[in-house]
């Protein structure tokens, strides 16, 4: 895939070439590689880095890893259901607010 990869203090972010304008039926998709922190609030800053960068970038749709919400450092059973309710809405504030989709990992 042609384009450049994004430097993110939380991670990486490849993103593909500009469109073209005009060009119809195009869809822009970027990957984001990132290093997950201890909290699922420290998570959702960095998912938002990386979304705001993409979003610059022309970006349609953003991919983040599997557990990108929480990380791997929290014990699955005891995970607040109101706390991840609250991340998954502020996510999709997020979507919203940078007008992309996003795909991004939760338990």
């Amino acid at each position: 895939m042609k384009g450049k990869t994004v430097g993110l203090r939380s991670g990486t972010a490849l993103v593909p070439k500009a469109k073209t304008p005009g060009k119809k039926g195009s869809l822009r998709v970027a990957a984001v590689q990132m290093r997950f922190a201890q909290t699922i609030p420290e998570n959702l800053q960095r998912i938002d880095q990386a979304t705001a960068a993409a979003a610059k970038d022309g970006v349609d749709v953003i991919l983040f890893p599997e557990c990108a919400t929480t990380g791997y450092a929290c014990d699955f059973g005891t995970i607040d259901a109101a706390e991840l309710r609250d991340a998954i809405q502020t996510l999709g504030f997020m979507a919203a607010h940078h007008q992309v989709q996003m795909l991004v990992g939760s338990p």
